[in-house]
Formats: C-alpha cells, structure tokens, sequence
C-alpha cells in the first residue's frame, strides 16, 4: 500500500495530505483511497476535478476518484467504445462495428430471438450465472424456468427485467 506524505511543502507552505497525493499515486495504488476520510476524498476531488460535480455517496466517490486519476493517467476509454456504453445504458439497440466486436461477443443487434443453444452469462456480486437457452425455454443450476425475469429474480433477489438484466433487452422477442 502507498504510505502517504505528510509534511512536504509546496509553494513555501506546509500541504495537507490531500494537496500531496497526485493523480499518478492515486492512478498507480487506487486502494490508498480506502484509508482516507469522507472529507479528504472530498477534498481530492475537488483538487483534482473541480469542474465536475461531486458523487453523492462515499463510496461512488472513491470509485469516480480512483477511476478518473487512471483515466487522465493511462487515457479513457476510446470515443467508440464510450458512445457505445452510453447507447447501452439508454437502453438502445447497438449496432456493433466489426472493431468493437473484437473486444467483445455482443449479441448481434439484428436477433428477433435467442436461439437454442445461447448462453447467456451476468457477472453478479462476485459470481458468474449462465443460462442456456435450449428449445424455447431457460435452464439455470439444472432447472428449467419460462422466462428470464424469473431467474433474474432468483439471483437478485427482486424483481428486474430479465432481458434487461442479461443484456439482451430489445433484442428479445417472446417465445
């Protein structure tokens, strides 16, 4: 972990520990951010990205820091690969480019519906879930559900969309 400087001067006067960490410390070792305070995460980024509006919580503070310090460090995302990302969130179909394709295995925007035999994977706290598409309806942990709410349900815990969950929505069509 990065042990963080505390009396090093700038422009004649004693810094605070904020004024002394730098987007590169925060870039290169984000989990120093951990040991700071709500106040000094506050003060970094207003430091750092004064122009741009503060997160609401703690925790989405530090990750914005963490992820704009690598972003200005080591660049951002391409413009591609963002306009995709905001058409996604919207809810948007995507019309994948043959670049943005070979990052990725996006479903192909022009399926009226899923065809036996597509797996379909969510990432979800900490655990991979796969569901097998097979002869119209869903297979998840051995058993067969009628639709994909009812298993986005299960792992969730709530009630979400379950083509929006897996990342299909407009893209799925009623059996």
């Amino acid at each position: 972990m990065l042990h963080l400087p505390t009396n090093t001067a700038i422009n004649g006067s004693k810094a605070t520990e904020v004024e002394q960490i730098t987007l590169k410390q925060i870039a290169d070792y984000p989990d120093c951010l951990s040991s700071l305070s709500v106040g000094k995460l506050k003060g970094l980024w207003q430091l750092h990205f004064p122009l741009k509006v503060l997160p609401p919580t703690p925790s989405l503070l530090l990750h914005e820091i963490a992820f704009a310090a690598q972003a200005k460090v080591h660049g951002g995302l391409d413009s591609e690969t963002a306009l995709l990302l905001k058409q996604l969130v919207r809810g948007n179909e995507v019309e994948f480019t043959e670049k943005a394709a070979s990052k990725s295995a996006p479903i192909p925007t022009g399926s009226k519906k899923l065809q036996s035999g597509t797996r379909l994977v969510r990432h979800w706290h900490g655990h991979d879930h796969e569901v097998t598409m097979i002869d119209g309806s869903y297979h998840y942990h051995g058993k067969e559900y009628r639709s994909l709410t009812q298993i986005a349900k299960l792992i969730t815990g709530t009630h979400w969309s379950g083509p929006r969950f897996f990342g299909v929505n407009k893209l799925h069509s009623s059996l």
